[in-house]
């Protein structure tokens, strides 16, 4: 076996526990996969990093990877309304909220 392969049993008990409604009729399978050794060394040093096995790691990151995405609505468009005009009035700075307040505060 090529020194970056991984033996973990995650992948196949994930996978039957999303088939298998029930997961007290799941056992762990050991599957074999091969990992680029950054990829593998990567995800060694995050799993110890959380303070979990590799085996975890790897089985929560494929949960969060193949989980469902929620359905998130587009929000519609939107268009501002303008006006004819000369732009701002004189005196007033838009990049300078403190005089915009007291520009506003005064009425003018």
């Amino acid at each position: 076996m090529p020194p970056h392969a991984l033996l973990f049993n995650a992948l196949s008990a994930f996978v039957a526990r999303a088939i298998c409604p029930d997961p007290g009729n799941v056992s762990p399978m050991q599957t074999t996969i091969q990992l680029d050794e950054t990829l593998l060394d990567q995800a060694t040093k995050l799993a110890q990093a959380k303070g979990c096995d590799l085996s975890h790691f790897i089985e929560e990151t494929l949960r969060d990877k193949i989980a469902p995405k929620p359905h998130v609505a587009r929000q519609p468009l939107f268009y501002l309304t303008t006006v004819g005009g000369q732009g701002v009035r004189p005196g007033v700075d838009l990049n300078n909220s403190t005089a915009l307040l007291a520009l506003m505060e005064q009425g003018a």
